[in-house]
């Protein structure tokens, strides 16, 4: 089971991210992040358990990561070769946007490595687990659409949408673009928008947050399953027992149907 997250920068994904997992868990399911899952998988396969026979317990970890980050480094070809069109979408419309090399460099790194990720453990996944991504490939719509400065490409946007895999679940965590901006504050900014003024952080977001909207409007218009969340409140508990609420809902029609 693939499980994903969509949201505005600082809507609460990575907050909400251990709720859904304690609930997954309830259901007899096992949630787990892109990290938590890595070493799990590479025990699995042949060279995993050579690693956990012959490697010193103290090395174990560090070494079955490093498998894990060259395994899935390798399969960004073959997730290449088997979606051309959606690799091919993505460099085009990053080389063509209005932005830094740099950003186009960060935007590209970062979602290839996501495709490495995902096309190295999707297929590993057993029965009874969950694979949780709180910026999967519905929420990095944000990143390859959005700017301080850039008209939204609706086109563009609709079509990535119409290539990327389809999850068995999204949620999407809805809140305020102002709220939004003030989480991202109280954390920390990113540290690639230190040398950004207010203003543009702020027009991000804003543009960020239609990003999101765009996106899940477009979505539902392909009858995909949206959960909505909302997380505009200082006290995240109502967030976490509607995400409860609405996700054992959605596993109990699995089970039931199964």
């Amino acid at each position: 089971m693939i499980i994903e997250f969509i949201g505005t920068p600082g809507s609460g994904k990575s907050t909400l991210l251990p709720a859904l997992v304690k609930n997954l868990a309830e259901h007899n399911v096992i949630g787990r992040t892109v990290v938590e899952a890595s070493r799990p998988v590479v025990a699995r396969t042949s060279l995993g358990k050579g690693i956990n026979t012959l490697a010193p317990p103290s090395l174990r970890r560090q070494v079955l990561w490093q498998v894990f980050y060259c395994w899935s480094y390798l399969s960004r070809r073959q997730f290449s070769q088997q979606r051309p069109s959606l690799v091919s979408h993505v460099r085009e419309t990053q080389e063509a946007r209005k932005i830094s090399a740099e950003e186009k460099e960060h935007n590209l790194s970062w979602w290839f490595n996501l495709c490495g990720n995902y096309q190295f453990l999707t297929p590993r996944m057993q029965p009874g687990e969950a694979l949780v991504l709180d910026e999967g490939f519905s929420h990095r719509v944000v990143q390859l659409n959005a700017s301080d400065h850039e008209e939204i490409n609706q086109d563009n946007l609709r079509k990535y949408l119409r290539l990327i895999p389809k999850p068995d679940m999204l949620i999407y965590v809805d809140t305020p673009a102002a709220v939004c901006e003030e989480r991202v504050y109280d954390r920390g900014i990113w540290s690639r928008f230190e040398n950004k003024s207010r203003r543009q952080v702020t027009q991000y977001i804003l543009n960020s947050h239609h990003v999101v909207n765009l996106a899940v409007d477009f979505l539902k218009s392909m009858q995909w399953d949206v959960i909505n969340v909302n997380n505009s409140a200082d006290n995240i508990s109502s967030a976490e027992i509607e995400i409860a609420a609405m996700v054992s809902k959605r596993l109990d029609g699995i089970q039931y149907s199964a």
